[in-house]
């Protein structure tokens, strides 16, 4: 009896049957979400990823390919049936419905009405309100949809190599969206807002009006002082023009292969015009494009500036909009070449009297602080030379003064009751804090504005 092969029972074959088709469906599940990667549909397979359930504990085998498969199919179906197998079939196209009378009439009187319009004649049968909107709509305002949300990733991906589609999912995570900073966020700064306006704004709501000589600019310095200022009139740019911000450091585009980092250029620049108009912001621009001729300069960091200068002026004739957004505190160590490209060199001056007391005013205007009256015009006279960012490590230095006298003593329930009463602030909290907060770029200022005289371009 115990050589007898008992048959198995009608339920555990329907349960073997549940059992492999359920790892069908998680082997297809997989292949598809490895070839959505493969191709570059990221956002895509993070989808299947979330509405599949999949989870890191399987992963598609090296030597299997969803491309592989297939041909593997057609060849058994071409041995046995002896003709090639079709997957996808073309869909009848959908027959349209003709139109009514009224329809045909109001078609033929828009047309007319276009032809007027064009020829300076009113068209019979239309009003006159027709025609001006259809004159208005012809100066087509700049689209306020971000340009990463119109186009999608893997078209730019399907026209690079394989080894080039990673470098490019890369660089398009430091696609920012500097939503919520405008122009009033920023105090003071009129004269360098201006200059912002007529070189990034304008050129992107008005493309009609800068061609040929007016071409848009290439690449604008924003140079001055530590805590000026200059990051946050990039952002407020970039929200302003609706432009696809990248935001660029040293460890995106410095790699330790050679080779790598002029790559990683050359498909920065590529990805920005795909998306344009774009602007490449880069801060600290002296540490990637200092001068050339420095002592003891390594051979990639040559490479590295030859293709940043060639990209910003080279002779690849892109399509679309590309500036160069730079920020520098030290403009003088940035190599001549790549100040010839950049065009725009502005000067980002310490806050005046005027714009310190208006920073007190912005920091320690809030619902949770209970402050006296305060002159605002004595506290800016005191802090004569202080950037922006040094105001603001007065106003929270002030604030602390009320924590520490009540951090001895204070408990969690007396912690929590803290938090809900107001924070009262006194007069003589803020001049203590003055004292203590020293200046970081006062003396830096005078030796900006002499390059400023030499080499600005405003």
């Amino acid at each position: 009896m115990a050589g007898i092969n008992r048959p198995m029972s009608q339920m555990r074959k329907i349960e073997t049957k549940e059992a492999l088709f359920r790892v069908r469906k998680r082997i297809l599940k997989y292949l598809v979400h490895a070839f959505l990667r493969q191709e570059g549909f990221l956002t895509t397979a993070d989808s299947l990823v979330t509405e599949a359930g999949l989870t890191g504990e399987y992963e598609v085998c090296d030597n299997i390919d969803l491309d592989i498969i297939l041909q593997d199919y057609c060849s058994y179906y071409l041995m046995r049936f002896n003709k090639q197998p079709q997957f996808c079939r073309q869909l009848p196209a959908p027959r349209r419905p003709p139109p009514s009378r009224r329809a045909r009439t109001e078609l033929v009187g828009a047309e007319e009405g276009a032809r007027g319009a064009e020829e300076g004649v009113e068209a019979p049968g239309l009003p006159q309100a027709v025609l001006v909107t259809r004159l208005g709509q012809d100066e087509e305002a700049p689209s306020t949809t971000p340009a990463t949300d119109r186009k999608p990733l893997s078209q730019f991906l399907s026209t690079l190599p394989r080894e080039s589609k990673e470098l490019a999912v890369m660089l398009s995570r430091h696609i920012v969206r500097p939503s919520g900073v405008s122009w009033s966020d920023v105090k003071g700064l009129d004269e360098a807002k201006s200059l912002l306006m007529e070189t990034v704004v304008y050129p992107v709501k008005y493309p009609s009006l800068f061609t040929g000589l007016l071409a848009p600019w290439r690449g604008v310095l924003l140079h001055g002082p530590p805590g000026t200022g200059k990051t946050m009139l990039a952002r407020a740019a970039a929200a302003e023009s609706c432009c696809t911000f990248f935001n660029v450091s040293c460890s995106s585009v410095v790699n330790k292969w050679r080779g790598e980092s002029e790559k990683i250029i050359q498909i920065l620049f590529e990805l920005a015009a795909y998306y344009s108009p774009s602007i490449i912001f880069i801060d600290e621009v002296e540490t990637l494009a200092s001068e050339r001729s420095g002592a003891g300069e390594h051979e990639a960091s040559r490479r590295l500036k030859s293709q940043l200068l060639t990209e910003l002026d080279g002779a690849a004739d892109r399509q679309g909009t590309v500036l160069l957004l730079a920020n520098s505190n030290m403009p003088w160590e940035i190599d001549p070449a790549m100040l010839r490209r950049l065009e725009k060199r502005i000067y980002i001056p310490l806050p005046d009297a005027n714009t310190r007391a208006q920073l007190f005013e912005t920091f320690l205007t809030s619902k949770s602080i209970e402050l006296p009256k305060l002159n605002y015009q004595d506290l800016a006279r005191r802090t004569e030379g202080y950037s922006g960012s040094d105001i603001k490590l007065v106003c929270k230095e002030a604030l602390m003064a009320n924590v520490r006298k009540m951090l001895p003593c204070v408990t969690g329930k007396a912690s929590q009751q803290h938090r809900k009463d107001k924070d009262k602030l006194s007069l003589s909290d803020v001049l203590t804090a003055i004292d203590k907060t020293k200046p970081v770029s006062r003396n830096l200022a005078q030796r900006h504005q002499e390059w400023q005289k030499q080499m600005g371009c405003s």
